[in-house]
């Protein structure tokens, strides 16, 4: 027993000592037990401290640890719970004892494949499943013990570093976006439409070649046979605050528009400075051709819609780690009886963007054998996602080109996020689940 003792806790600085009160010969001992009561593993000894008490070889450290710190997010605990209240400690830990105590304690054959040769040798110092199962969970207790208190702690010092960051700027200033530098503008700004919209036959004069059929009106005079309220000012250039005559005004041949994007993605208006000169040039918002040849203005689009889009453009530094713990828990109508698939979080431009996504991850793409020849052109199955907060009980419905369905989700999200990033009460996890009716 002795060596079995002093070789759980080589790793430590103190090896175990005796317990103070010793049995009376003849009585049967616990030495698990004997050792816990004693206080000898406590929240000061090292992971590794833990792990060689519960008999685990070090080749399986970082995967049993890991398996233990996946239980308390998937199970929905918070770090601050497990740090203040040892009912939530017990809780999880006999919670991880059913799911994975058969793994690693549970049966021969496992024990001899997770735990050291040393300890198997001595049956009566040696963790089983369920035969120790009290002591099993009381050594738990104290890993989740220890593993919460640092983390909060942790998280308590990251908002004392980001109020002592935070400079404090006059009142004056508050507001005022933050002036780029002359140096790191580009020389030429380049007007803000999707890239599809750049044909090969243009040079950099705006000047295109002839092709083999020359369109018979110019840009401009399309823009004022389908929309005639629009007037075109010949003193307003894409190029962002140049002046130029008719003559020099761009033109773009009406079918290298008419194969743009299919989705019809309009980019919303946008205030620029340029470097040469310091007055404001509004770009009008783009006149969008739809796959029948007609140009609709995406005046559809209201100017709130705009600036939801806008509000969630960005991610603040300081909430990244909430980005990290975000998951997308994603199944659809068609797959009731199956888990969901875990996807980690990451930005969609729009509701379409989001549901493709979905979609791949969930294998319900299907290629149409007729559209072979554009492998762009694929039939989705799936619509509309249902997506819900699990931790808030919000609810919305994210439709295929409906982006402000997106924006809502996205606007909940980072309320969540902000109010996690400024409270005490630290989630472990933000989990979203995502339903995809499959039509």
């Amino acid at each position: 027993m002795s060596n079995r003792n002093s070789q759980r806790f080589q790793a430590r600085e103190a090896t175990a000592a005796p317990p103070s009160n010793p049995p009376l010969q003849g009585t049967i001992t616990n030495p698990l037990k004997a050792f816990l009561d004693e206080g000898t593993l406590n929240t000061k000894k090292t992971f590794r401290n833990f792990t060689t008490f519960l008999d685990l070889k070090h080749n399986y450290h970082n995967e049993f640890l890991s398996t233990v710190w996946d239980h308390v997010e998937l199970q929905g605990y918070t770090w601050k719970d497990l740090a203040e209240h040892e009912s939530e400690r017990k809780a999880c830990a006999l919670g991880f004892l059913r799911v994975h105590g058969k793994k690693y304690w549970g049966t021969d054959a496992n024990r001899r494949k997770y735990l050291m040769a040393d300890s198997l040798l001595d049956p009566e110092a040696l963790y089983m499943y369920p035969e120790r199962k009290e002591e099993l969970t009381r050594t738990l207790v104290i890993l989740l013990e220890k593993k919460a208190k640092a983390k909060v702690k942790d998280h308590r010092q990251s908002l004392a570093t980001k109020n002592n960051d935070t400079p404090s700027s006059p009142s004056k200033f508050r507001g005022l976006p933050t002036p780029t530098p002359a140096s790191d503008l580009p020389k030429k700004a380049q007007p803000r439409y999707p890239s599809t919209f750049n044909t090969p036959g243009l040079s950099d004069n705006g000047r295109g070649r002839k092709r083999d059929r020359e369109p018979s009106e110019d840009l401009g005079t399309l823009f004022e046979r389908f929309n005639p309220k629009k007037e075109v000012s010949s003193t307003r250039s894409l190029d962002r605050g140049k002046s130029v005559g008719p003559g020099d005004r761009t033109i773009r041949p009406f079918s290298s528009i008419a194969l743009d994007d299919t989705r019809g993605r309009s980019v919303p208006a946008k205030k620029r400075r340029t470097e040469e000169n310091d007055d404001v040039v509004i770009l009008d918002k783009p006149v969008i051709p739809n796959l029948n040849g007609q140009l609709s203005d995406s005046s559809d689009s209201s100017t709130d819609d705009i600036q939801e889009i806008e509000t969630v453009e960005k991610i603040p530094v300081d909430l990244h780690h909430c980005h990290d713990k975000t998951k997308f828990l994603v199944t659809a109508t068609t797959q009731r009886d199956m888990a969901p698939v875990w996807v980690p979080f990451q930005r969609f431009d729009t509701a379409s963007a989001f549901l493709d996504r979905m979609v791949e991850e969930c294998g319900l793409r299907e290629w149409d054998p007729s559209a072979q020849l554009n492998a762009g052109i694929w039939a989705s199955p799936v619509k509309a996602a249902s997506i819900k907060f699990e931790w808030s009980g919000f609810y919305i419905r994210v439709r295929t080109g409906m982006d402000k369905d997106w924006n809502f989700v996205m606007r909940e999200l980072q309320k969540a996020w902000k109010k996690d990033a400024g409270a005490e009460n630290v989630h472990a996890a933000f989990r979203i689940s995502v339903m995809l009716h499959v039509v």
